[in-house]
């Protein structure tokens, strides 16, 4: 088995490396037109899927990559400290800044990230590229400068509450026009990334963990949780218990989300050995990252177990359906 980026991958790689400035965005066919050299043709199913994964493969490997080189940073940080080099603090100058920076370079940590800045998928640009799922399900690649959909956040006291602009109207080199509750607005496109105000509204290109953790952080230095604010119930967890009950990542997404909440609440259930307290716990931390970026899930059925002492019987039961057909089912019932 490769433990590399295959042909389809490094085609992908090759189309983002060579867009990354333009205002495009790529649809699951055109990767499937790119990744099979289909020149304009239909993709099949098969295709469009395999493309599809190469894509996210290739976001994951350059997420994992960074999240490598941040944690490295700041062990660098830690051992250069601790071998006597003084920290320059924000408003240091460049020259105590080099300084601190060769030391770094110096300590173990800061040769392993020497070493991986010179692996292939080092590159800011490719850190640079975002999925997004339109209205309609479809999914869309892009550069995080050319936004594809874009959100006002309003911070109120019962949370953080996110809605879609109406449309956008024009992007430029520099600009992007939105139409909002009627209203005509222009930001600037490398700002929406972390967010650009207008009217006391926040407007931002992205949905998901990274967003959702600075406006929470907001939410909480303003309002915080408070019992009879309004805020529901599920808003006194912190984001950061949520994501660590349920294993997300720092950019999570709604898909995330239930993935994980699916995978954890296999563990909780009665019969994995789990108790009712922990399915409510994890119930509990999926709506609070639903919540953080806007979105909900149904109302969850809770597990049905009986007490100890309880001995549950399954008895197969006859019913009459359509045109009279005899139905069988097996229904559960308890006896003491």
């Amino acid at each position: 088995m490769s433990k590399g980026p295959g042909r389809i991958e490094a085609r992908i790689t090759e189309l983002f490396d060579a867009h990354g400035s333009d205002n495009r965005s790529f649809s699951v066919s055109d990767l499937a037109d790119v990744a099979y050299e289909l020149g304009g043709g239909p993709a099949t199913r098969a295709q469009r899927l395999s493309a599809t994964r190469a894509a996210h493969r290739f976001l994951r490997r350059i997420e994992d990559l960074y999240r490598q080189m941040w944690k490295l940073d700041a062990e660098a940080d830690a051992q250069a400290i601790a071998a006597g080099a003084k920290h320059p603090g924000k408003y240091g100058s460049s020259a105590a800044w080099g300084a601190f920076i060769d030391a770094k370079a110096a300590t173990p940590a800061g040769e392993r990230r020497q070493r991986l800045e010179k692996s292939s998928l080092w590159n800011l640009h490719h850190h640079s590229w975002r999925v997004t799922e339109m209205p309609d399900r479809r999914v869309l690649f892009h550069h995080c400068w050319f936004p594809v959909r874009i959100w006002a956040v309003s911070i109120q006291p019962a949370g953080v509450v996110w809605s879609e602009v109406d449309a956008i109207t024009r992007i430029t080199d520099d600009w992007v026009s939105v139409r909002y509750q009627g209203e005509h607005a222009r930001f600037q496109r490398w700002r929406l990334q972390d967010g650009c105000w207008w009217r006391g509204v926040r407007f931002c290109s992205e949905r998901d963990g990274r967003a959702a953790r600075r406006f929470d952080k907001w939410w909480q230095e303003r309002f915080g949780y408070r019992p009879g604010s309004g805020a529901p119930p599920h808003m006194a967890m912190p984001v950061a218990e949520a994501m660590r009950l349920l294993g997300v990542a720092d950019n999570y997404t709604r898909e995330d989300i239930l993935a994980a909440f699916r995978r954890e609440v296999k563990n909780a259930h009665p019969d994995a050995g789990g108790t009712a307290e922990q399915f409510r716990e994890l119930v509990t931390a999926r709506d609070r990252l639903l919540a953080s970026i806007g979105t909900s899930a149904p109302a969850p059925k809770m597990p049905t177990f009986y007490p100890r002492g309880v001995q549950a019987v399954y008895r197969t039961v006859r019913s009459v359906g359509p045109r009279r057909l005899r139905l069988g089912h097996t229904r559960r019932v308890a006896r003491g």
